[in-house]
């Protein structure tokens, strides 16, 4: 159940950083079956007794975080989940990605730094990656884990970050009390009750690990002593295995020796291939029971006397300091009062520039619009596509036939010895004309230049317009932005509408014609 002790296989196999932190250490597995998340005590709010606690326990990622429900979509890179209903999913700050998994707010905003690489949020303020103490490096050195077992692209990051900043519009056009978009503005109120209590566990997770990796922080600066170049720690671990260190050495040079010594040792672990679990003399120096190798360098960092930094001002937190987080943590009234004042006068400038900043992200959201993909549906096509009676009307009667036949579609008979087509006809687009005895059309996917004779003068079917968009994605012809379907239907809007109107009066003409012969039949039997 909740021992490690008895968990068999699953410990085996169960990560070995928390859910929540991100750190190593002594971890609870959930109980729940399938389930393959671990977590520290304090950071699930359990004392220690919680690790050899008997009692079943399952962890919050299967249950939603607003309603309490069991949960349908679950955050990627934290316990933050959703059960699936509107209400809940209209007021979550979580986009899905692929199937039942997403990203809440606080997760695709690192995950959109990483993948971008860039040190510095929405409001400008700098993210330090390389802070062996901070959340965010925890967060780099579990974020390829979490690419690899679920096949993100960086495309796919790129886009949940863009869903969640529309939603942020979309949920503060809404309600006049929610605040701005948690990803392009964190510092503005949030209202919603959903929003306060993500804020208020997102920060019990940052205070715990500020004040835990400040506490260990100090002890280690009080216990670490120098020995020359190096920690004294540092230099026995190298003297137990035969190396010299009468010569200073690097910081690339003693972590290759370390990486080294873990290939002899056989400490890599077996499935993650740059995990390294350590055994007793090298956790003694590096202060973990386990590591990421890309971050091997950063953990020698601080064993270089040249690195050693001059302040401790700059390291040790002052009583005041720890104070404040503890009361940020445990959330206190002091410092929630604190925060609901300034962020009263921070609405209060913001209030003056709303309109503004509205009009101008209208602007935006337009031009995005614009610049996305057209769907391929019936529905669009027919406003771009012209039958061969029409293309012959343009000829005659339009000066600039040219500029209007190119990029609109036409529907041309299949070619024979084409076994990949299975409709008589295919949909076409008009790339260019030539002039020769007769003008003759250059079309997508034909070698061939086609003559207008031989253009169809029906209706194209739902098969042959979900033909051309398979053509598409494979690259010819191109896929049209809303933009550019826009601009050609607005071109052909009316020799389109004018040809329909004539068709629609033959027919008309045809109706009334029979509806008169039947009148005469039953006058004069």
């Amino acid at each position: 159940m909740g021992k490690k002790a008895k968990t068999g296989k699953k410990e085996e196999i169960a990560e070995d950083c928390c859910f929540v932190c991100k750190d190593g250490g002594d971890l609870r597995i959930c109980d729940e079956k399938g389930c393959l998340k671990a977590y520290h005590p304090q950071c699930v709010d359990r004392d220690d007794s919680f690790l050899e606690d008997e009692s079943r326990w399952v962890c919050g990622w299967h249950y939603c975080s607003l309603c309490s429900k069991a949960s349908k979509f679950q955050c990627y890179c934290c316990p933050y989940a959703v059960c699936g209903s509107k209400s809940c999913m209209d007021a979550a700050k979580f986009v899905l990605v692929k199937e039942k998994k997403g990203f809440c707010i606080m997760c695709i905003t690192v995950a959109k730094l990483l993948e971008s690489e860039e040190d510095a949020d929405s409001d400008g303020d700098k993210v330090d990656f390389d802070d062996v103490n901070t959340y965010e490096y925890m967060f780099r050195a579990y974020w390829p884990n979490v690419k690899e077992d679920n096949n993100l692209t960086a495309h796919e990051v790129s886009r949940a970050a863009e869903m969640m900043r529309c939603k942020n519009q979309d949920l503060g056009s809404k309600s006049k009390e929610s605040d701005e978009e948690k990803y392009n503005d964190e510092s503005q109120d949030e209202s919603s009750e959903e929003s306060e209590e993500w804020e208020s566990r997102s920060k019990r997770k940052r205070s715990h690990k500020k004040i835990a990796s400040a506490e260990k922080k100090m002890k280690s600066k009080k216990k670490k002593k120098f020995n020359g170049w190096g920690s004294e720690l540092l230099i026995e671990f190298l003297s137990s295995i035969g190396k010299d260190t009468t010569k200073q050495l690097s910081e690339f040079e003693v972590s290759s020796i370390i990486t080294e010594y873990c290939r002899e040792k056989n400490l890599f672990h077996p499935q993650k291939k740059k995990r390294v679990i350590c055994n007793a003399e090298l956790e003694q120096v590096l202060g973990r029971k386990f590591f990421n190798k890309n971050s091997l360098t950063n953990l020698l960092s601080k064993h270089f006397a040249e690195n050693l930094e001059q302040s401790d001002d700059d390291n040790e937190w002052s009583s005041e300091d720890r104070d404040e987080s503890v009361q940020v943590a445990h959330h206190t009234s002091t410092k929630s009062k604190e925060k609901s004042t300034r962020k009263c006068h921070r609405e209060e400038e913001k209030t003056k520039e709303k309109s503004a900043t509205k009009s101008d992200r209208e602007k935006e959201d337009v031009s995005l619009r614009l610049n996305s993909f057209a769907a391929i549906v019936p529905q669009n096509l027919k406003h771009v596509y012209l039958r061969g009676s029409l293309v012959q009307l343009i000829l005659k009667q339009s000066e600039d036939f040219e500029k209007k036949l190119t990029g609109s579609y036409v529907r041309i008979r299949s070619a024979p010895n084409d076994y990949l087509q299975k409709n008589s006809h295919m949909l076409v687009q008009v790339s260019g004309l030539v002039r020769q005895d007769e003008i003759l059309l250059k079309v997508s996917n034909m070698v061939v230049n086609v003559p207008i004779s031989k253009l169809s003068d029906e209706d194209f079917s739902e098969k042959e317009c979900e033909d051309l968009l398979r053509r598409m994605k494979t690259g010819w012809p191109k896929l049209l932005t809303v933009m550019e379907l826009q601009e050609k239907a607005t071109s052909l809007h009316q020799d389109i509408t004018k040809q329909w109107i004539e068709k629609e009066i033959v027919v008309l003409q045809m109706r009334m014609n029979q509806a008169n012969e039947k009148g005469w039949r039953r006058e004069y039997p």
